[in-house]
Order: structure tokens, then C-alpha cells, then sequence
């Protein structure tokens, strides 16, 4: 995709689009720890990001996984 096709993002988009990666991130490392529970792992994800639902930590980890794969990165 050329720079031409990108859509124009805003600060807010661009910061909203890193914390989430941040977020993705850390949750695939914390996980692929052996002995890892998603419990554990969402209830200090949740602790750290200031996140009240254990499902908007799932939520998060679809949207960067789907932008992923449409950049052609996953």
C-alpha cells in the first residue's frame, strides 16, 4: 500500500493504535510464560492499563491482530 492510500489518522488514533500494540504485546509475552493463566495475565493487564473489563482486553488483542493482518505484519 502506498503512503498515498493510507488514511490520515489523528494523534489520538496513532497513540490509541500504540498503547493497544503495547498492550497485544505484552499480553502474547506474558502468556507464552509457562504455567500462564489468562486470568492472571488479564487482571494485571487490566491493573496496569487502567482497564475495567476483562473483555476489553480481548477486544483490544482482535483489533491489533485484524489491523495486523491487513498490513500484512502477522
Amino acid at each position: 500500500m502506498s503512503k498515498m492510500n493510507e488514511p490520515i489518522k489523528t494523534k489520538f488514533q496513532l497513540r490509541k493504535e500504540s498503547r493497544e500494540l503495547e498492550i497485544y504485546n505484552e499480553w502474547n509475552e506474558l502468556m507464552s510464560q509457562p504455567g500462564a493463566m489468562a486470568v492472571a495475565v488479564n487482571e494485571y493487564m487490566m491493573s496496569k492499563y487502567d482497564i475495567y473489563g476483562a473483555a476489553t482486553i480481548f477486544f483490544i488483542r482482535k483489533r491489533v491482530e485484524k489491523r495486523l493482518k491487513a498490513e500484512g505484519k502477522l
